[in-house]
C-alpha cells in the first residue's frame, strides 16, 4: 500500500488502515476451513495483547469477527476491549 500511495503521489499516512480478524478464543478451528488467515484465540488478555500490536504496526481500526458468535464469545470480547481501554 505504501509502494502504491508514493507511486501516486499520496502520503500513505493519508490513508486509515484497518484489520478484519477472526477471535476464536477456544480455537476449535471453526474458522480454518474458509481460508480467511489464522484467528486470534487464547484468553482475554492474550487476544487484547495481539490486537493491541495491531496498533504498533499503523492500524487504527480492528473489525472483530466473533466465532462463534454466542454469548460466551461475547462475554470474552468484552472482558478485551476493558483491557484495551485500560
Amino acid at each position: 500500500v505504501d509502494a502504491a500511495c508514493e507511486e501516486q503521489g499520496r502520503d500513505p499516512r493519508s490513508l486509515e488502515r484497518s484489520i478484519g480478524v477472526f477471535v476464536e478464543p477456544e480455537d476449535r478451528g471453526l474458522t480454518a476451513g474458509i481460508g480467511m488467515g489464522q484467528p486470534l484465540s487464547g484468553s482475554a488478555a492474550e487476544i487484547a495483547e495481539s490486537i493491541a500490536r495491531f496498533g504498533e504496526i499503523g492500524v487504527e481500526r480492528v473489525e472483530i469477527l466473533p466465532a462463534p458468535f454466542d454469548q460466551a464469545v461475547i462475554d470474552v470480547l468484552a472482558e478485551v476491549i476493558e483491557r484495551l481501554r485500560a
